[in-house]
């Protein structure tokens, strides 16, 4: 029989898991940021609070694809194996604030 702590030692990969919060930003009419840069995850899974401003639209990159949401919607989204990049452009005439975004993710 095989003990469980055998698992996570020896020549077994060990799985850790971590997360990330990116808090709300002020963005002026017209102008974009970086959120987030280019970061490859194995595994990771994404929380948009919607807590922005109806004028802020989000643009996220996973690999080759991009996703467009606006920051006052909720949403989810799962990156596998692949790049991520958030950025945000206010598209309104007013001053607005970017979304509470969460980054939960595990690598092994």
């Amino acid at each position: 029989m095989i003990g469980v702590g055998l698992v996570l030692s020896g020549g077994y990969s060990t799985i850790r898991s971590g997360e990330q919060t990116i808090p709300r930003q002020s963005l002026p009419p017209g102008a974009s940021i970086i959120l987030f840069p280019q970061t490859y995850y194995k595994y990771a899974m994404l929380l948009f609070y919607g807590d922005g401003g109806d004028g802020v639209r989000l643009n996220v990159r996973i690999g080759a694809e991009l996703h467009q949401i606006d920051s006052d919607n909720k949403a989810i989204s799962v990156v596998a194996d692949n790049y991520l990049e958030i950025t945000a452009t206010n598209i309104s005439t007013a001053e607005q604030s970017t979304p509470t975004i969460k980054i939960s993710y595990i690598t092994w």
